[in-house]
């Protein structure tokens, strides 16, 4: 994309064909689409994370027939043009990559797939609640150091605060480089140090490890129950491929039987921690 002949790009068989098919099948997905807000409504519809990148997709794949005839960058564009610019010749790959997360539904409903998939995203929650954390420990030391360089004289010579996170970022990842304290002297650059080894102390020895902890606890409960796992993932995923391909009943309503079963297991989630009950003797729980 960019930079192109446009007498070229439109007489490419392959262009010819892709963009036909696109503009012959966007208007049935479309419709598929809309056929899911007017029975669920549109926060009900849009609380799902795969019915939110699919209106996504069906919105940015328009933009990839013209993206062909993008002239060059001028080498004069300004801050605003050159992002433009680069935001628009990203969005193909990140097509091709947001394409592939969207197939992880279709691979839930293999028993040997759905199981790691849960883990997967247990982690990543995970990772969010651990990054709300390990936030609090990097604004703080970086901030420490900020003042540290403000005192020394060097806030404009040693790259600035973006520099001090990004060097905080890659000591977590075992990446040290300790030439971000070169421009402390004397006692700021001891306590420079202190900082330093205080900051690696508490997030590599500490938070990491407390990190990969909580994710050896969320592989070994999603292990333990494996098979249920991937039978409500098999469940929530059939019934949003019948909701999809069904009518929608009169007065546009909600199928009831799916949001007994959605209100019923979230409920369940939320009390117990787990989407299945262990039954006893007789089928008493």
């Amino acid at each position: 994309a960019g930079g192109a002949d446009p007498a070229v790009v439109a007489s490419s068989p392959v262009f010819v064909v892709s963009t036909l098919a696109l503009l012959g099948s966007w208007p049935f997905f479309f419709s598929v689409e809309s056929a899911g807000v007017r029975r669920n409504g549109l926060a009900a519809n849009f609380g799902s994370a795969w019915n939110v990148l699919d209106a996504g997709h069906l919105l940015a794949i328009l933009a990839l027939p013209p993206l062909h005839f993008l002239p060059q960058q001028p080498a004069d564009a300004g801050a605003l043009e050159a992002s433009a610019y680069a935001v628009a010749q990203s969005l193909p790959g990140l097509l091709q990559l947001s394409f592939a997360v969207r197939g992880l539904e279709y691979a839930s409903l293999f028993r040997s797939l759905g199981p790691l998939l849960v883990t997967v995203r247990g982690m990543l929650v995970d990772i969010t609640r651990f990054g709300g954390l390990y936030a609090f420990v990097l604004i703080g030391f970086a901030n420490a150091f900020f003042v540290l360089f403000a005192l020394s004289g060097e806030s404009l010579d040693y790259g600035g605060y973006p520099r001090i996170l990004q060097e905080q970022l890659l000591w977590l990842l075992s990446s040290v480089d300790r030439s971000l304290l070169d421009g402390l002297t004397g006692q700021l650059h001891a306590t420079g140090d202190v900082l330093f080894w205080g900051y690696i102390v508490l997030s590599y020895f500490v938070l990491l490890n407390l990190l990969i902890a909580v994710f050896n606890s969320t592989f070994e409960k999603v292990q333990r129950q494996a098979f249920n796992e991937w039978l409500f993932l098999r469940m929530a995923t059939m019934l949003d491929f019948e909701a999809r391909v069904a009518q929608p009943p009169r007065g546009g309503q909600q199928n009831e039987p799916a949001r007994w079963l959605d209100a019923y297991y979230g409920e369940l989630e939320d009390t117990s921690n787990s989407r299945s009950v262990e039954l006893g003797v007789g089928g008493a729980p």
